[in-house]
Parts: C-alpha cells; structure tokens; sequence
C-alpha cells in the first residue's frame, strides 16, 4: 500500500479569494511555535516500526515561506521517525514571486527535489481578481528559474485552465439569480474592477452587474446548477 507523509504549512503572505483551505494570512514566515507543534504531531503519530512514505509533500498555505535550511531540518526530523529513503519524489507548493535563484538553489540543497507552483493563471485580469501577488511575466519568470536551476519535476496549478485557450465565464449567480454576459464578466479592466469592488464590499447581488453592463439578469436559480459557465471560441 502506498503512503505519502504531508506536512502542512498553514501560513500566507495574503489570502486569495478562492482559497478554500485553512490558512493564516498576513505572514511573512513560519512562526517557530508552529513548527515545534509539527514536530510533536510527528513524534505522535510516528509508529514503532518506521512507516515507509512514498511521497513526502509540503502544502499549504505558502510553504515557500519557510526558510530552505528550516524546511531541510524539518525533512531530516522527519527521516529519523519514517523511513523516507525510498521517497519517489519531496515536493514543496511555492508562490511564484518567492523563487528567487538563491532559494530555489536552497530548496535543491535542502532535498526539495520537485515544485508545484501555485501560478492559476498567465493573465493578469485574472490574477488581479483572485488577489494573487504575482504577474503573468513573474509566473513565466518563476517556471524558466525553477528549470534553469536544476528542478526536472515541475508542476503548476491553474484555474479555469479554458479561459487560456480562448475561453469565456459568461455567466454569474447570485443569491437574486444570474446573469449572462456575451463579452465575458472579465472582458474589460472595468469589469475586474467592478468584481473586485463588489467582493470588497460584501455585495452579492448579480442584478446590479446587470444593471451597470446592460447585460440579461435572470432570477432565481439556474436550471442547470453550474454557477460559472465556460464557453470555447469556434473553431
């Protein structure tokens, strides 16, 4: 039976809007104290006879705020109570704008010998809008550092990975009902901005989107469930 060993870093520099995992914004590292609660979960659940992890995985959070010799002390801990020798791969979730050349040389030294960088998108409408920290370029930037530094292994997550080949969100619910907007609700740096200022705000009601772009409002629920529709460009 396989097994992965997780370790959880809960910390954040700033929190994004579709963030749905615990984590605790406003950090610019990991607090020792946290770190000294990692290390007696790790005694705790270490068993007498060494499990074998095939995996081990940083997550969060923004691990890539821990510091690389921290994250290898960490590792080395963690070897003394599972047997991690046979571990395919160690993977740390890092932010594009924390891979600067001398941390990602600090990762490889460490043992972090795969990345998943959280980029969720190359445009910068949309990385405005879901409050990441990043620019398209920065995120371009951190994959070509990530490769020229040695990292074989490197993943990066995307949201509404369509709307990179072309694709639209042409509709939004609301607790009023939903709107369908032909251009797409991030058509336009006026639009974003609209979106941005309702989530601000605390404002949830679609029909005043409607009502601002002229744009068909519909209430109530949509028949088909779906709270975002993504549309393709024709062929």
């Amino acid at each position: 039976m396989s097994l992965g060993l997780y370790l959880h870093i809960p910390y954040c520099f700033s929190k994004c809007r579709y963030c749905d995992f615990y984590s605790h914004p406003g950090e610019r590292g990991v607090p020792d104290a946290y770190v000294d609660a990692l290390l007696r979960e790790l005694h705790r659940f270490a068993p007498d006879a060494p499990l074998r992890p095939d995996t081990v995985y940083f997550g969060g959070g923004t691990p890539s705020l821990y510091a690389p010799a921290a994250l290898k002390g960490l590792l080395n801990h963690a070897a003394q109570l599972f047997d991690c020798s046979g571990a395919a791969e160690t993977t740390l979730e890092a932010n594009p704008d924390d891979l600067t050349g001398d941390y990602l040389a600090g990762l490889r030294e460490a043992g972090i010998d795969r990345l998943s960088i959280g980029i969720q998108s190359f445009d910068d409408d949309c990385l405005k809008l879901m409050n990441r920290r990043h620019t398209a370029d920065a995120a371009r930037k951190a994959v070509r550092q990530a490769q020229e530094a040695g990292f074989g292994n490197v993943t990066w997550g995307i949201c509404k990975k369509a709307l990179h080949l072309g694709a639209k969100v042409v509709t939004l619910s609301g607790p009023d009902g939903y709107i369908y907007d032909e251009e797409g609700v991030s058509s336009s740096e006026e639009k974003v901005n609209y979106l941005l200022e309702m989530r601000a705000s605390g404002r949830n009601r679609v029909q005043d989107y409607a009502d601002k772009f002229g744009v068909p409002f519909f209430p109530g629920e949509k028949p088909w469930g779906v709270k975002a529709d993504v549309i393709m460009p024709s062929a």
